[in-house]
């Protein structure tokens, strides 16, 4: 509503190309722009980022002033057409929601969550796959030294040990430089299924199971780190086995994302930035969408540990939730950005090493270990029992877990 596109100017540079230049002025806020087109004996069409050029690598986020952006009619597969009567139409638009669609990788934007939730459309635990835009910015990964020692991470008992996690989870400043996309919910067992099946060419055995998550091991998501030629992050980057379940949804958006951007699971601290949202650092998400930290002295370890049992995220006993519930999206309440189920349900992946690491831009997490991020809880010691820890433990001791898909928006290492 605050931003506004004037004085566009459209031209092609014919007859020595067929490369369209749009010329166009925002004011006011930084928007997302919509690029639509028409000609003669053709409806109304959306340019596609992937066929768009010039506009940085911020998924179509424009700042105030002038831009310049080309359009190619041949990547978008009208080099053989005649476009007579050719008009451009340049607005804002908001791109806080990306929808994917899983049957043909096509994906629109939306501004806001839907009068009736995301599963009012029960496509969208099936074959379609919501994410939400989470802005670059400069957050605290970890706790402050009050609500550590409220939240007692000193002397955590296990297994007749006594550790103590304290100075893995102080608090740092990370930076992440771009924005990025972070799925709404876990994956789906719908969702992982059609994908998984469908790419390899069978009929897909789309689930009828409703909002309930998949679980599958860390190779099956990337492929295993323990051969030859091994599938490591971050030593090999983005590269995927063939056959893994990242290659399969990077399969279903060959060619409709555009070049620089990168489906697969969150760093974890694109996971932590996520799962904080904007809130001030003393404080942390809770699973019902509020937030305790330092500001309320009342509340007591009981208090916290009493309210985790009655939502289901924590118990003091090895039974917690049934597998059916617990395996359930959406229970609570999301948190300040829209996210749900970070906590309170069962363990996701991260892309990097469980461990610690200092002050960052851009991290892609620890560099080496034997374990890979498993991020949130439903049952556990208190310390990962509440959003945005420092240091992701590498709970639970199943190699399963659920994952939530990013799309990286930016190349973290730089090299493209």
């Amino acid at each position: 509503a605050d931003a506004a596109i004037e004085n566009v100017i459209v031209r092609q540079r014919w007859p020595w190309s067929n490369v369209v230049d749009i010329d166009f002025v925002v004011t006011g806020e930084a928007t997302g722009v919509k690029f639509t087109a028409k000609y003669d004996g053709a409806e109304e069409f959306i340019l596609a980022e992937k066929d768009l050029y010039g506009k940085g690598k911020t998924a179509g986020l424009f700042e105030p002033g002038i831009h310049h952006v080309t359009w190619n009619p041949s990547s978008a597969g009208l080099d053989k057409v005649e476009l007579k009567n050719f008009f451009v139409k340049v607005e804002p638009e908001d791109k806080t929601y990306l929808i994917l669609n899983l049957v043909d990788g096509s994906y629109r934007y939306a501004a806001a969550e839907p009068e009736g939730g995301w599963f009012s459309d029960p496509d969208n635990y099936r074959t379609k796959m919501v994410f939400r835009r989470v802005p670059a910015g400069t957050f605290t990964m970890g706790y402050s030294e009050a609500l550590l020692d409220k939240l007692q991470f000193s002397g955590v008992k296990s297994d007749g040990k006594t550790y103590n996690y304290k100075n893995y989870n102080k608090a740092r400043q990370m930076t992440l430089s771009s924005d990025y996309y972070m799925a709404v919910f876990k994956a789906t067992v719908g969702q992982h299924l059609y994908v998984t099946s469908a790419v390899d060419g069978v009929a897909a055995k789309v689930s009828d199971k409703g909002a309930q998550y998949a679980i599958a091991a860390y190779d099956e998501m990337r492929g295993k780190n323990d051969e030859a030629d091994k599938i490591n992050w971050p030593e090999t980057k983005y590269d995927v086995a063939p056959g893994s379940v990242i290659a399969a949804y990077r399969h279903v958006v060959r060619n409709t994302f555009p070049g620089d951007w990168v489906i697969d699971l969150p760093t974890s601290a694109q996971w932590v930035r996520a799962a904080r949202t904007d809130t001030p650092d003393d404080k942390v998400w809770d699973i019902r969408g509020e937030y305790f930290g330092d500001a309320d002295p009342s509340t007591t370890m009981e208090d916290l540990i009493s309210y985790a049992n009655q939502v289901g995220c924590w118990t003091e006993n090895s039974e917690g939730l049934n597998d059916t519930v617990k395996k359930t999206l959406g229970r609570y309440a999301p948190n300040g950005w829209g996210f749900y189920d970070f906590n309170g349900g069962y363990f996701e992946w991260g892309i990097d090493y469980s461990g610690w690491y200092d002050t960052q831009t851009d991290p892609v997490g620890k560099t080496t270990g034997a374990k890979r991020y498993r991020c949130g809880a439903y049952r556990a010691a208190t310390y990962i029992c509440w959003m945005a820890p420092g240091y992701l433990q590498d709970y639970p001791s199943t190699e399963n877990c659920g994952y939530r898909l990013c799309i990286h928006l930016k190349n973290l290492f730089n090299d493209n």
